[in-house]
């Protein structure tokens, strides 16, 4: 059995499912009895050897890079900016990575020292320096999300959690072999690396402000009028619905938005792989998922997700559930959260050969 559990997590933000999703999970781990601790997630990404100074002056203070060929060292954490490399140097790295085909450098932001948290939660933090020193040990996991890079805490045994599909916020993916994939759901197409697994499971944790999104002060259907819609993570798609007196919540708070909810007649959802629409249509509102190319509602998600969703406009007028269905489906999903969470430790232990 795995002794320690460390979370590469973002600062808790109510607006953003992947990190709800992130420190929801370590509370959950928490309850069933094991430890599990945020790490602050930090920016790590690739940099072109050859173009180091023309990106420094959009990186902030406290980013540092990493050498070619050692790990992250904090106990010598540089605190202002490299000098440009000359030349030389520069040719030096690129001859590196040619003939022994090390790995390009990351950055990482000590601003994330500082993690902020949902009180709520039982996730204790550790400092970058504290979790880089306990992931190296045999029988500690660290989970990070897909959008991570590489494996920067340097852990013997790597998680990644998938909540979007590889590669979708980067345009890049950069794995390990001997890792453990677990897919958020089903909405998260089938992936598969050389070398490492992807779980049959769903890992699906979440958390919903039902508090908020409800029929509480809800108007009837026949009082409702314009609509409302998010763009998010389908940004690059065309606008198909009618834009008059249509609003768009991007960004809002939670409050404001389920008051919205309450009063419009339809959402238009542009980004297939987010809650609102489930918040949406608890408040009544008539849904309606403007689909990724080529994917179809049964490969998007389970019946009993898609109750009160249209899965396109052609499919506007023919929504099956309503809200009160939607809540009950909401409540299940936070109720198996805690099984779920069981369920897929128990893989990990077995994957990773941790014996109780």
């Amino acid at each position: 059995m795995s002794k320690n559990i460390i979370i590469v997590a973002p600062n808790y933000d109510p607006k953003s499912g992947g990190a709800i999703a992130l420190h929801k999970l370590c509370d959950a781990i928490n309850a069933l009895g094991r430890k599990a601790f945020l790490c602050p997630a930090f920016e790590n990404r690739f940099i072109n050897v050859l173009n180091c100074d023309a990106q420094l002056p959009h990186l902030n203070d406290d980013l540092w890079r990493l050498s070619i060929d050692q790990r992250m060292d904090l106990k010598t954490l540089p605190k202002t900016y490299p000098k440009p490399d000359d030349w030389i140097t520069k040719l030096k790295r690129i001859k590196r990575i040619v003939l022994n085909q090390s790995e390009l450098p990351l950055l990482a932001n000590s601003e994330a020292f500082n993690l902020k948290t949902n009180p709520r939660f039982n996730t204790p933090v550790l400092s970058l320096a504290a979790a880089q020193a306990l992931a190296k040990q045999d029988d500690t996991i660290v989970i990070y999300a897909e959008i991570m890079a590489g494996n920067p805490l340097g852990a013997k045994n790597v998680v990644r959690w998938l909540l979007h599909d590889p590669g979708f916020h980067t345009g890049h993916i950069y794995y390990e072999t001997g890792e453990l994939y677990f897919r958020f759901n089903s909405a998260v197409k089938p992936f598969a690396f050389p070398g490492s697994k992807t779980s049959e499971l769903f890992l699906t944790v979440v958390q919903y402000p039902l508090d908020l999104y409800n029929l509480e002060g809800a108007l009837p259907e026949g009082e409702r009028h314009g609509s409302t819609y998010c763009l998010r993570k389908g940004a690059h798609k065309p606008l198909v619905h009618d834009l008059i007196d249509s609003i768009c919540i991007d960004q809002m708070p939670h409050e404001e938005v389920a008051k919205i909810f309450k009063r419009v007649t339809h959402f238009y959802c542009y980004d297939t792989l987010t809650a609102y629409y489930h918040l949406a249509a608890a408040c009544g509102c008539k849904v309606v998922i403007i689909p990724d190319e080529g994917v179809c509602k049964e490969a998007w998600l389970s019946p009993s997700a898609r109750l009160g969703i249209a899965y396109g406009l052609e499919e506007m007028n023919h929504i099956v559930g309503g809200p009160d269905d939607v809540l009950r489906h909401l409540q299940s999903e936070e109720a198996k959260a805690s099984q779920c969470a069981q369920h897929c430790l128990d893989e990990i232990d077995q994957f990773f050969k941790l014996s109780s």
